[in-house]
């Protein structure tokens, strides 16, 4: 008996001896790098729309992660087998050549860099449709500045994405409100926001990934649209008129004074010494605002149609999308005689937001999406192209950096347009 147990003790004493010395043997580290090759595109070849670039990459452990540089930027990573990535040409110049590589890592960082091949990006012509992104609730309006698009959403604030690359907007930030923001604009690092009955709220976003509330001011009135120029904030409240609030200190914002207005005031863009509202059904207002505390009517024009949105001013034109009528060319060079330079008929079409570059406008058309106009020649406006979105194009269309941002029930769409 005893020497039966004997054996298994000698037996167990043995097999950790075996174990130690085994778990002693040094491992040969791994140094032996993947093979990469980048198998599609083509070297030299045109490439158009969205391209997927493939890569074929082994390794005797495993390949890790491949990375994918276009122009020598790191613009996607992919994790698994077969290695891919499907990349948009949509973001840049016509007839433009790029360079493509990628780089394989294992396990233990070791890499291989694919050949450098060079392609030629073609666009196709007319409006190109680049990228969208999602909002948790009705997109309504939204403000470009940099790279990054200040979304305010019906019902849930405001939303901040990174439009770096703008086929592939991404959320970075998000400040809730819980109400509905109707208006935003943005001025150095602060975002002023048009919040409803909440008046006007002042957000700090040096850092777009954790906006903050710093100020706000609530006068009479449902705020819709706000504008920022030099030390004052212009707020367009409907059912009340415009207000002027002193924001030369951004955490304590001070009214000033305010101008009523019989109909609703839906939007405001200030000019030099002058505001330029949008008054409902009653058309375009032209105040006087060189004096803060006591604002003056000098002029106004009244168009067809419902004027739910700001207008887009620029030169000595005013551009106004009046819904169920169209687009009017307002000339204001003379403040105090405005008159009728152009119009462009909509018939009943729901024209709502409008913005001008140049001699080339964009309408956020409703249901139908967003529409492009030449206006070259004010009194023969031409329609140069459309995009039939999905989800209703509602309030402000943006124009940033060639290209076009649309706030839209599903969310914020992106556009290009290449004559």
């Amino acid at each position: 008996m005893f020497k039966k147990i004997g054996l298994i003790g000698l037996a167990f004493i043995l097999g950790c001896l075996i174990f130690y010395s085994c778990s002693r043997i040094p491992t040969s580290p791994d140094t032996m790098p993947p093979v990469a090759n980048l198998t599609a595109p083509a070297d030299s070849a045109m490439v158009q729309d969205t391209v997927l670039i493939s890569v074929s990459a082994t390794d005797d452990k495993g390949v890790s992660r491949v990375e994918f540089y276009i122009d020598s930027q790191l613009l996607f990573t992919d994790n698994s087998s077969p290695f891919g990535f499907n990349w948009s040409t949509l973001i840049y110049q016509d007839s433009s050549y790029h360079s493509i590589f990628a780089i394989a890592y294992d396990a233990a960082g070791n890499f291989d860099s694919t050949q450098t091949i060079t392609v030629l990006v073609v666009l196709d012509t007319g409006l190109l449709f680049i990228g969208q992104a999602a909002t948790p609730t009705s997109a309504y309006s939204l403000f470009v500045s940099g790279n990054y698009a200040y979304v305010a959403e019906q019902g849930n604030g405001v939303q901040i994405f990174n439009i770096t690359n703008p086929a592939s907007p991404t959320a970075v930030g998000v400040f809730n409100t819980g109400t509905f923001t109707n208006g935003v604009f943005k001025s150095g690092n602060y975002l002023y926001l048009a919040d409803g009955n909440n008046g006007m709220k002042v957000l700090d976003v040096s850092n777009p990934a954790s906006p903050f509330l710093i100020g706000q001011n609530t006068p009479p009135g449902n705020a819709h649209d706000i504008f920022v120029s030099g030390s004052y904030a212009y707020v367009a409240a409907q059912g009340d008129g415009m207000y002027v609030i002193n924001v030369a200190n951004p955490d304590t914002p001070t009214f000033v004074s305010g101008y009523a207005l019989a109909s609703s005031a839906f939007g405001v863009q200030v000019v030099g010494s002058l505001a330029y509202v949008t008054d409902g059904g009653s058309g375009l207002r032209i105040l006087d605002v060189s004096n803060p505390d006591t604002v003056s009517q000098v002029g106004s024009y009244s168009t067809g149609g419902d004027i739910y949105f700001r207008s887009s001013i620029l030169n000595s034109y005013a551009y106004i999308a009046a819904k169920g009528s169209g687009i009017f060319i307002i000339d204001v060079l003379i403040p105090s005689t405005p008159s009728q330079a152009g119009a462009y008929d909509l018939g009943t079409g729901l024209a709502n937001g409008i913005f001008v570059n140049g001699t080339t406008v964009y309408v956020a058309y409703g249901d139908e999406g967003l529409l492009i106009l030449d206006v070259t020649v004010p009194a023969a406006v031409s329609q140069q192209a459309s995009f039939k979105t999905t989800g209703n194009a509602h309030n402000n269309v943006f124009y940033s950096n060639g290209f076009i941002y649309v706030a839209s029930n599903s969310g914020l769409l992106v556009f290009r347009y290449n004559p």
